[in-house]
């Protein structure tokens, strides 16, 4: 991994079909399932497809506003979806408590937020991320917000103080929007946290995040690959009491089971 994390280079591709096969890993595959018992997951928070689709459609200008920001690896993501089938064998693998990775009965590995960095090349900042404070938690920023949260909801008309704002109403936005501005880069970055990176259980944006999008220049200053690293622990440890549900960014561990294996 280069040191300069400013130094941009290819991301990791994995091309996985829509029948429930992993191209090409059909060895790996099997020797990993040798080494793991088997869990039920019937859902996946994780959901590639609309923000890859999205960036299809986007102008040159706003390519541009991307790199800026640091997220350019998505420019170069190719994910169409991942198999249900085989989510068991990645999510067993991964030891949320140490952070250790079992590929096989021969092989294992620990993860960490450098390996974040390699699959997505999004920003791995000095800073950790502000983030906003939602449902009963509360901080010393807890008024100001307050009142950035009402400020987005009366934006997207949501009347509701409980409610979120749809992901499909922001995609739709999206997708008609030609500027290349700040407005365009803090839905980008908040579209795919909260379908793919750090993907949220219902079809709202998350707003913990608006905090760190206000300042659009400030984006790369984040350290988004510790948090998104952070999540999939969680959900590794939420999928405990809610066995058939991963919340966390499932593409992250199949990337990079693939990555490191070899």
């Amino acid at each position: 991994m280069d040191d300069d994390k400013g130094i941009a280079k290819k991301p990791n591709t994995m091309m996985v079909d829509d029948k429930g096969s992993a191209k090409k890993h059909d060895t790996k595959m099997a020797d990993a399932k040798s080494s793991v018992k088997k869990v039920e997951v019937t859902m996946v928070s994780c959901r590639p497809i609309m923000p890859f689709s999205l960036i299809q459609k986007i102008n040159e200008c706003q390519v541009a506003a991307i790199k800026k920001i640091g997220f350019s690896g998505f420019l170069e993501l190719k994910i169409n979806n991942f198999p249900l089938s085989h989510v068991w064998l990645f999510l067993e693998a991964f030891s949320n408590g140490s952070y250790v990775f079992k590929a096989s009965q021969k092989k294992e590995f620990m993860i960490s937020n450098h390996d974040v960095y390699d699959c997505f090349l999004i920003p791995f900042g000095p800073n950790p991320l502000p983030l906003v404070h939602t449902g009963l938690q509360k901080d010393s920023n807890n008024a100001e917000n307050k009142a950035l949260k009402d400020k987005w909801r009366e934006a997207y008309r949501v009347k509701r103080a409980s409610s979120s704002i749809g992901l499909g109403t922001v995609l739709k936005e999206l997708e008609s929007y030609k500027e290349a501005d700040d407005h365009f880069c803090r839905l980008f970055v908040l579209l795919c946290m909260s379908l793919f990176l750090a993907p949220t259980q219902n079809n709202g944006i998350d707003l913990k995040f608006l905090r760190t999008v206000e300042d659009a220049t400030s984006i790369s200053h984040f350290d988004w690959c510790s948090y998104v690293l952070d999540n999939v622990v969680k959900a590794g440890s939420d999928l405990k009491k809610a066995p058939t549900t991963f919340g966390g960014c499932i593409s992250f561990l199949m990337i990079t089971y693939f990555q490191r294996y070899d």
